[in-house]
């Protein structure tokens, strides 16, 4: 028997919107559905030949479906003809996607008692089959035909551009689906686009793209919940930079964790991020907590060390800044003139002058060049602790490495 590959429920929930944006019968629909899922023609053909097999069987009355006891005394004739040629509401069919969700498809006699209450097991099925043929979105055609529409257009063009249109006059106002917005953050992260797929996800969190399919909250765990492992990481770490961005502590954090929980790495430049929004967010003895838990299960570089560096400095505790200068040497790195700088003036403000100017010198020693912050803040601990003429001195010096002073360090001196 030839190995077939595998098709997951969400590769059918593709499937289904597929079949909606790229109609049966219209030009070159199978290809395009297999451009757009990514799959291989023969495989898409496969699926769709199975699901019209199976809409045939249900239509033909010939469908086998299983029987629960609360169905011994009904029959398939009885189960439908109780609102036979009622169409299905709006509310039916959410309550319905709500369901099948939670479940599953084949789960119809649960969807159906716990759901669609108004509806019977049999017709919870059909109507499962029929929507895959597109009729599960005649009821909010009217209000998401325009988002098909663009999506038809989107997955044609770069993803650049794709995000141009996203947001141009013509489509303010679209009723976007989950689908809608995963094919849209797919095509983005596939182009690198990281920016702009953030962009798109603050619209969603701000609440400036609103849909009656779906709250930022339901969006988002779809999303988590669908894509594929690499593409994982790169869809939470843009979710964590929106949330930064926004000024979301908690959630950022929430999504953070969640990462880590499902066995993703945090990046250094989005871990960076969200560091530097912690630290500027909470209390010292929060914050410095939330590194030390964090530190063994991200990507940590000489930025992360130095955040949090010139974090203890700002918070004056300056033994922990030195601990974390260790620390930062054993994992490999070197500090730089950043760092320098923050441990200088730490020492300025608590008033260890001579480690000041020992930390100062020891940078010449490692190749590393002062720059005019560094000057400016040495110079400022000089004269706040009365030593104007060692501050004198180094202003000097300042002028003759050819670095020049800006208008506080000449304030400073005068």
């Amino acid at each position: 028997m030839a190995w077939i590959p595998p098709w997951t429920r969400d590769d059918d929930k593709r499937f289904e919107l597929a079949l909606v944006i790229f109609p049966e019968g219209s030009p070159s629909f199978l290809e395009n559905i297999a451009q757009l899922l990514q799959k291989p023609l023969g495989l898409v053909k496969y699926h769709y030949d199975a699901l019209v097999y199976d809409v045939a069987l249900v239509e033909s009355g010939k469908y086998a479906l299983p029987k629960y006891p609360d169905d011994d005394n009904v029959s398939l004739t009885e189960a439908t003809q109780s609102k036979h040629g009622i169409p299905w509401t709006e509310e039916e069919h959410r309550l319905f996607l709500d369901g099948l969700n939670k479940y599953g498809k084949g789960a119809w006699s649960m969807i159906s008692r716990e759901f669609v209450k108004t509806r019977t097991k049999i017709q919870v099925a059909s109507h499962a089959q029929n929507s895959a043929m597109a009729s599960m979105f005649k009821p909010m055609a009217a209000k998401s035909q325009k988002t098909f529409i663009l999506l038809a257009n989107l997955i044609k063009v770069p993803p650049l551009k794709a995000f141009s249109l996203l947001n141009s006059p013509n489509f303010h106002g679209l009723q976007h689906t989950h689908e809608s917005i995963s094919i849209l953050l797919r095509l983005l992260l596939s182009g690198n686009l990281y920016s702009h797929a953030q962009s798109l996800l603050l619209q969603v969190i701000s609440g400036k793209i609103q849909s009656q399919f779906f709250t930022s909250s339901s969006l988002l765990h779809y999303l988590t919940e669908s894509e594929t492992s690499k593409t994982n990481i790169r869809l939470y770490e843009v979710i964590i930079n929106a949330y930064v961005q926004s000024q979301s502590l908690d959630s950022s954090i929430s999504y953070s964790n969640e990462m880590v929980d499902k066995g993703f790495v945090l990046g250094s430049n989005c871990f960076n991020n969200l560091l530097t929004f912690v630290v500027g967010s909470s209390s010292f003895n929060q914050w410095w907590c939330f590194f030390n838990e964090s530190k063994s299960k991200v990507v940590l570089d000489v930025y992360s060390f130095g955040i949090v560096i010139k974090g203890c400095c700002e918070a004056g505790e300056i033994e922990k800044s030195f601990d974390l200068l260790v620390e930062l040497r054993e994992f490999g790195f070197s500090p730089n003139v950043v760092i320098y700088t923050s441990l200088i003036d730490g020492c300025c403000k608590k008033g260890e002058i001579e480690k000041a100017k020992d930390l100062f010198f020891e940078m010449g020693k490692f190749g590393l060049v002062a720059n005019e912050w560094t000057y400016t803040v040495l110079i400022h601990g000089l004269f706040k602790n009365g030593i104007k003429k060692q501050g004198f001195e180094m202003y000097e010096k300042m002028q003759e490495d050819g670095v020049f002073p800006n208008l506080y360090t000449v304030l400073i001196t005068v």
